[in-house]
């Protein structure tokens, strides 16, 4: 939005936009973990030393997952504690 004679432009968020935005975010995590997992079965075959990488990324992908969510849950009960 642009207040009439300012080149400025000001943007408002919900109260809990934020929350909202990484929560798509922390789903992407999901997606990161499958596309990691699918170029881990691509070099089944392959000497651990060229998988090393994208296990360690599959792993972290993996532990987000699992994690993000009860960080988001952690939190907004900290929200609703508050009010």
């Amino acid at each position: 939005m642009r207040k009439r004679g300012e080149r400025q432009e000001y943007f408002r968020i919900a109260a809990d936009g934020w929350s909202r935005m990484l929560e798509r975010r922390y789903a992407l995590a999901t997606s990161f973990r499958k596309v990691t997992e699918r170029g881990l079965r691509t070099l089944e075959d392959a000497p651990p030393e060229r998988r090393e990488r994208l296990a360690n990324v599959h792993e972290l992908y993996g532990f987000l997952e699992t994690e993000l969510p009860a960080m988001l849950r952690r939190w907004r009960d900290r929200q609703e504690d508050r009010t």
